[in-house]
């Protein structure tokens, strides 16, 4: 479906267009028009069309002045002109503010249907790089959840290699100065030192439940952070771009579980018991990091 704006002075000349269109090209066009190039503009900000028909001699702010504001607001609307002036002026100021066709009146019905068939293909072309672009964003997307997931599993059982560590990261285009290492457990403030909850399945959801919070926190705040349940804990990596130190990066790390509790205590009513492990500046020591985070 495309949305389409005539916009002439003329009532014929917009009813003429109409029909052309209906005619050759049913059912695909949502149309509006215009009678001079204020309602042009003011119709095409709201209605945000795919195809502009715009005449160039109108009352007020022409067509080709129309043209420019719009070009600026909505740079991908295609611009067909439509005039009964044969200058060469008129066509240069035209293609110089990417207007894609240039029509005289009165134009035949094939001239009419032929130039709006070649927008047609310019706008399906540009929909299909932008189909390909947000499928390729969505399985990337996809690929690197699959791998920071993963990953986190093989660096907190120590069974992946430093130099795999460093690939994957790589992939993932996460740059990094410094790692670190928390382990999570949930427990409910109503019952204050008990893990929640009790049956497994309902663990499982809770978990889930409190990554995605997790993410989305860290998110907000501006840290990198890798985060994966792992049994009834919460593994959590962050990576820093700065460079590491033990004592600075300790106090940070304390102060933003603090806050980050507050938040969860407030939102969740549930606390996280938290372990906490040294800074390091090498994946090698990440599992290490862990280790020290459970104890």
């Amino acid at each position: 479906m495309y949305r389409l704006l005539i916009a002439d002075d003329e009532q014929l000349e917009r009813e003429a267009i109409r029909f052309i269109v209906h005619q050759n090209f049913p059912d695909i066009f949502e149309i509006r028009e215009a009678a001079n190039g204020r309602e042009a503009l003011e119709a095409a900000l709201s209605f945000k069309p795919d195809l502009i028909f715009f005449d160039i001699k109108m009352p007020g702010i022409n067509g080709l002045e129309a043209a420019a504001l719009i070009n600026k607001s909505l740079p991908e609307c295609r611009i067909i002109i439509v005039t009964a002036y044969h200058y060469f002026n008129y066509a240069k100021e035209a293609l110089s503010l990417g207007v894609d066709e240039y029509i005289t009146k009165p134009a035949p019905v094939e001239t009419v249907v032929a130039t709006v068939q070649r927008v047609i293909n310019v706008i399906e072309t540009r929909r299909a790089k932008e189909r390909s672009a947000e499928e390729k964003e969505r399985r990337f997307k996809q690929i690197a959840q699959y791998i920071e997931d993963n990953l986190l599993v093989l660096i907190a059982y120590g069974e992946i290699e430093e130099k795999v560590i460093e690939e994957y990261l790589d992939i993932l285009n996460s740059h990094y100065q410094a790692f670190l290492s928390v382990v999570t457990s949930a427990f409910d403030q109503r019952v204050p030192g008990e893990l929640v909850p009790k049956a497994e399945a309902e663990k499982r959801i809770l978990n889930k439940q409190l990554v995605e919070w997790l993410k989305n926190y860290f998110l907000k705040i501006g840290y990198h952070a890798f985060i994966r349940s792992i049994g009834q804990e919460i593994y959590i990596l962050l990576l820093f771009e700065e460079a590491p130190d033990e004592y600075r990066f300790r106090l940070k790390g304390i102060g933003l579980f603090t806050e980050l509790n507050e938040c969860l205590s407030h939102e969740l009513q549930i606390t996280l018991s938290i372990g906490i492990g040294r800074v390091y500046n090498s994946v090698r020591d990440i599992h290490q990091a862990f280790s020290e985070a459970k104890r």
